[in-house]
This record gives C-alpha cells, sequence and structure tokens, in this order.
C-alpha cells in the first residue's frame, strides 16, 4: 500500500506542472479570444463609419494609419 501511495504522490507531483501549464494556456486563450472580439468590434464600428461619406472615410483612414 505504501509503494502505491508513492507512486501515485510521484504521478501527481509529475502532473501538477502540467495541470498550471494547461490552466496558463487556457487563461492565456480566453484573452487572446477577448482581444479578437474587441478587434473584430472596433473594425465593425471604423467599418460603418467609412461608408458614411467621404469625409468621414478620410478620417477612418487617418485612424487606421494611427493604429498601424
Amino acid at each position: 500500500m505504501s509503494a502505491q501511495l508513492v507512486a501515485t504522490q510521484q504521478r501527481v507531483a509529475e502532473l501538477t506542472p502540467l495541470v498550471k501549464e494547461a490552466n496558463s494556456l487556457r487563461s492565456g486563450v480566453a484573452k487572446a479570444r477577448r482581444h479578437a472580439d474587441e478587434a473584430e468590434r472596433a473594425f465593425e464600428a471604423l467599418s460603418a463609419r467609412a461608408q458614411r461619406g467621404d469625409k468621414e472615410a478620410a478620417k477612418v483612414r487617418k485612424e487606421w494609419d494611427e493604429l498601424l
């Protein structure tokens, strides 16, 4: 029974860093998705503004240039 406990403890010790890494990756993916959603909303807003006319389109182009 003691050997089984030691083997289990060793396995947990091996898996703990992997669990932490997986959690970190999940967090990174969630953050990337939020950023992508924000970027998509910003793009859609700028695209709508660009369709309002030449004067507004010039403002949008300037904003895009500043973002790049």
